[in-house]
């Protein structure tokens, strides 16, 4: 089922609301769709917007469901203020919409109230919770990052889980038998690693064969005679 999310609420002036501006990643070019108050509701109980619940009959933000503790309200061009004052400062509002797990980095994909979406990586998300309000995620006890559901979670890394190996199992290193208990996890999960410490493990000798280096004596050549001073005299004559 395609979600969407919550960028911003649109007001004719004060007390008029004329509809949501949500943004819809399914589409084909992922548009931010203006919807009117009626749509975004039947879409709210069809369970398939992210960042707003219904209370009293009234959409608001969805803070237990997607951390979506407010959202900006446009009444007009370049006119905005916040749904919920939360203490943040700045004139938008953030949701995270995509997680991607790489081998060194996390990276997260960001829209804005204002239509915007870039990408960006853990350092720099966990600045923006700071001083912006910020959907989708949260930050635990340790500071670590945490996706609301909602958020779609992609994993690229081309390594494999260090916790998923088992220390008691036998690898075949070069043609040598080792646990995996002696190798790194470099080693482990990537070729170059087993390929060097192939290169360092002694082979052993095969029966039959001397470990020994054979030297072969090389023919020695007979230097050949200058000629007779006479054999030479002949020809001349």
């Amino acid at each position: 089922m395609d979600k969407r999310y919550i960028a911003c609420r649109l007001d004719l002036g004060i007390t008029r609301i004329a509809g949501f501006l949500l943004f819809n990643a399914a589409s084909e070019h992922y548009e931010f769709e203006e919807v009117t108050p009626k749509e975004t509701l039947r879409l709210v109980k069809a369970g398939m917007v992210n960042g707003l619940k219904i209370v009293d009959g009234e959409l608001v933000p969805d803070s237990e469901g997607f951390g979506q503790h407010n959202f900006k309200i446009k009444s007009g061009v370049g006119n905005y203020r916040n749904a919920v004052e939360t203490g943040k400062q700045g004139d938008k509002t953030y949701s995270i919409i995509r997680k991607v797990s790489h081998d060194d980095e996390d990276e997260y994909t960001v829209i804005t109230s204002k239509c915007g979406r870039f990408s960006i990586d853990t350092e720099g998300l966990i600045a923006l919770m700071r001083f912006y309000d910020v959907a989708g995620v949260r930050l635990d006890e340790s500071g670590e990052i945490v996706t609301y559901p909602g958020v779609t979670i992609s994993d690229m890394r081309t390594h494999a889980d260090p916790k998923s190996y088992d220390p008691k199992e036998v690898l075949d290193v070069g043609g040598v038998l080792m646990p995996a208990s002696d190798l790194t996890m470099a080693e482990i999960f990537g070729t170059g690693g087993i390929e060097e410490k192939a290169e360092g493990v002694e082979q052993p000798v095969k029966e039959n064969e001397s470990s020994e280096t054979v030297k072969v004596d090389e023919p020695k050549q007979t230097p050949k005679k200058p000629a007779s001073k006479g054999a030479a005299a002949k020809k001349k004559s």
